[in-house]
């Protein structure tokens, strides 16, 4: 999000510095600078100020991932234990 907030920067530093000079320093042919194009760079401000990382939402669902298979894991070791104590007691039950 930075990245494309310093882009944006750049492309408006680069922009005023070098194509002024291609555009015989006519400032309202500029498209990210010209002040007719004030709606194009509030849009890009919002766009990159509205951005979000993915890799957060994926992080998260990879965790809630994870957390299932631990409790799936943990309740087939319970289960195991039980059917294990069951079947001790009904050896011990037939051999008393």
């Amino acid at each position: 999000m930075n990245s494309y907030q310093d882009f944006h920067r750049s492309m408006q530093r680069y922009e005023d510095l070098n194509l002024q000079t291609y555009t015989e320093m006519q400032a309202n042919e500029l498209i990210l600078t010209n002040a007719d194009n004030l709606e194009l760079n509030i849009k890009l401000q919002e766009l990159t100020s509205n951005m979000q990382n993915p890799y957060i939402d994926l992080y998260h669902w990879a965790k809630g991932e994870v957390f299932d298979l631990h409790a799936i894991m943990a309740s087939v070791k319970i289960r195991a234990d039980c059917e294990r104590a069951v079947r001790d007691l009904e050896k011990k039950k037939s051999s008393t």
